[in-house]
């Protein structure tokens, strides 16, 4: 009768197929295997097939059966690269023997082999392009899985070295491509600072410019020019700047200054307060580039409104004569500096929820565009006040910026989606799980 193989005979088998070595016999059998000693081609189908494989023990030749499973799912999964397969693939005998050592190979997701091909499969999975033998994700590959072939014998420590290469390597192009993005990045924190300071100036003069009893020019000016003072004020100083609190205070006495004047106190106050209110509104007109004959028009109309205001004090039921509309602001258009300091302005509802929730820099989407196309990116940035998000692919190429409505818009209508695909081990160790217990339940 043919005797079984020791275990330090398959050991010694599995050490040779690792090697690459062929024409190979086991208690006397020859193995009839394909050559390459891994590829795309199941090495393990093919061993437990063989006729040598009745010379392994019973124990064994089930754990082959189950990790050649693992490799059939691994294979057939389109979402891998054929390449990294085929890298993949070459790691077969190394992890049949991890697993036959190491019982918690499969029960255990931080097991450092697992993560490994998790993350040379999740990795060429996210390359945008052409995944080729010349890019540097494959050659990096490579040299891991051929140092596993040459000089792995047991034990995780080789899987783990090879591990955080590959992490680091995966950081320095995560490094890399940020740098790609920073003229971007810097473009839209500019842009949002611009925003948020905007929307502020505003909502700031939105009670007076809405004031019926306020003369329509002095409306128009504060919901125009002193919009822009306010805007380039929340800029250069944010909204606890001496700039900011000065555009206020003169609003508060430019609309002040206009109204009838009920007694001589209010009407020397007014004679008080005009040369620092002209003085006010010119140094925030020009710092706002508003230009010299626009100011010069608005003055001359605020004369006429103050010398209204002091006869419609004087005279009861007097009307207050109406100066001309107030010109529209015409400012020199303001360029989005590369380093505009930051103000202490918190965007309202920035924190992520509805839509938005469980969204992260780093996490991936796959984002459907007008022609049906979809494409795999990444969220690389996240402004300061979250209102806007910049994704690229994983070389940091082929920007994507969108508006938090833009992005809830999106998430909502389906047309981008948290990719929220499970490790590759994950899923093909659910895959042989699932695959045995309904042969179990076919066989009772």
């Amino acid at each position: 009768a043919a005797l079984e193989a020791t275990g330090s005979e398959f050991l010694g088998l599995l050490d040779r197929l690792q090697r690459g070595e062929s024409d190979l016999t086991l208690g006397g059998e020859r193995l009839d295997l394909p050559s390459g000693g891994g590829d795309t081609g199941n090495l393990l189908r093919a061993l437990s097939r063989s006729a040598a494989s009745k010379r392994i023990g019973a124990f064994d030749a089930a754990l082959i059966d189950v990790v050649a499973t693992l490799f059939d799912y691994i294979f057939d999964d389109p979402r891998v690269p054929a390449l990294m397969k085929g890298l993949i693939g070459r790691l077969q005998i190394p992890l049949l023997k991890l697993a036959l050592a190491d019982r918690e190979f499969f029960s255990n997701r931080h097991h450092p082999a697992r993560r490994l091909v998790n993350a040379l499969a999740q990795s060429a999975t996210d390359w945008e392009g052409a995944f080729g033998t010349g890019t540097g994700l494959y050659r990096i590959a490579e040299e891991l899985v051929v140092r596993i072939q040459s000089d792995f014998s047991d034990g995780t420590g080789l899987f783990a070295v090879c591990l955080k290469e590959l992490e680091d390597f995966l950081a320095r192009k995560e490094h890399e491509a940020d740098g790609r993005t920073a003229p971007i990045v810097a473009q839209l924190e500019n842009r949002e600072r611009l925003e948020i300071a905007s929307a502020m100036a505003t909502e700031s003069v939105a009670a007076h410019a809405a004031n019926g009893s306020l003369p329509e020019s002095v409306r128009q000016f504060l919901a125009g020019a002193w919009v822009e003072v306010l805007t380039r004020a929340a800029l250069d100083g944010g909204q606890d700047g001496a700039l900011w609190r000065c555009a206020l205070a003169t609003m508060e006495d430019l609309v002040w200054s206009v109204a009838p004047k009920a007694g001589a106190g209010e009407r020397q106050r007014l004679v008080r307060i005009i040369p620092t209110l002209l003085r006010s509104l010119r140094e925030g007109l020009d710092r706002s580039g508003m230009e010299t004959a626009d100011q010069e028009t608005f003055f001359a109309g605020l004369v006429r409104l103050h010398a209204a205001a002091v006869k419609a004090g004087m005279v009861a039921g007097t009307v207050r004569p109406e100066a001309a509309p107030a010109p529209a602001a015409t400012t020199q258009p303001r360029k989005q500096e590369a380093a505009v300091p930051r103000f202490a302005v918190a965007a309202e509802d920035a924190g992520e929820s509805g839509p938005l929730a469980g969204l992260a820099r780093g996490c991936w989407l796959n984002v459907r565009d007008a022609s049906g196309v979809v494409r795999r990116v990444r969220l690389s940035w996240v402004s300061p006040a979250r209102t806007m998000y910049l994704f690229t692919n994983h070389q940091g190429e082929r920007a994507l910026a969108l508006s938090r409505p833009e992005l809830e818009r999106r998430l909502a209508e389906g047309s981008a989606a948290l990719a929220q695909e499970r490790p590759l081990f994950d899923r093909v160790v659910e895959g042989v799980l699932a695959r045995l217990q309904s042969q179990e339940e076919s066989e009772a």
